[in-house]
């Protein structure tokens, strides 16, 4: 992050995290945050991915439960937002362990997602 960083205003940055396997070292997967366009202000969403067979295995749940409490511990940041399609339950369950709340169903590009909000 750049110098304005430091005093907690984390802007319109991007942050990108790998998911490093600490059994083998590998990349497995991607933790970040930055400002989706496709919805209203606050727009700051968390975001995550991970390698299929590394999943159901609770990494992608501890990276973002890490990403969260990093955000709302360092930064400016109040209010996050995430969104999964409504047909990938793990993702869905992943939101719901982290605390995020249901808000509404948004369509983007013909999907269908459950869009989230989780309050400092």
């Amino acid at each position: 992050m750049d110098a304005a960083a430091k005093d907690g205003n984390i802007g319109e940055e991007r942050l990108r995290l790998g998911i490093i396997s600490k059994d083998s070292g590998e990349f497995i997967g991607v933790c970040g945050t930055g400002i989706l366009d496709k919805v209203s202000p606050p727009n700051r969403e968390i975001y995550y991915g991970i390698s299929n067979e590394h999943r159901n295995k609770g990494y992608t749940t501890q990276a973002a439960k890490g990403l969260i409490k990093y955000l709302f511990e360092n930064t400016n940041v109040q209010e996050l937002i995430a969104i999964a399609q409504t047909r990938n339950l793990p993702s869905n369950k992943v939101l719901q362990k982290c605390g995020f709340e249901p808000q509404y169903d948004i369509e983007i590009e013909n999907r269908e997602y459950h869009a989230y909000k989780l309050r400092k």
